[in-house]
């Protein structure tokens, strides 16, 4: 019963906004790819906070570097979004995470959205 009560918050959160757990699985695996250097981060620039944005693209940049990640240039890494999760925290601010599967191994992301007219701004980004 809690599990429906909560999707009902959530809905009722959107407010012409998208459904948080359905965003949360988009912006996750987005977030995830720019940080990975997979994706450029201007793709991200009206869902992701400046600052937030500026450090995933230093950090996609830097793993772009990396000896590892260029072996690994040109293969499919395709991922798949499991666990999603958002959490109500304040009024129009949810905190989320995603865990997202991928070949080798699984990634948690964590996110923090604050609710914009019409959409959400990703404010804080955590990655396990």
């Amino acid at each position: 019963m809690r599990d429906e009560d909560e999707r009902a918050e959530l809905a009722t959160t959107a407010d012409g906004r998208p459904h948080p757990i359905a965003w949360t699985a988009q912006i996750a695996r987005a977030v995830y790819e720019v940080a990975q250097g997979e994706r450029p981060a201007s793709q991200l620039r009206r869902h992701v906070s400046r600052e937030q944005l500026a450090t995933l693209a230093i950090r996609g940049t830097s793993y772009a570097r990396h000896p590892a990640a260029r072996s690994s240039h040109g293969m499919s890494r395709l991922r798949q979004v499991r666990a999603v999760r958002c959490c109500i925290v304040a009024p129009g601010i949810i905190e989320a995470s995603a865990v997202l599967v991928g070949a080798a191994r699984s990634h948690a992301v964590a996110l923090r959205m604050e609710a914009r007219p019409g959409s959400w701004l990703v404010t804080a980004v955590d990655f396990r």
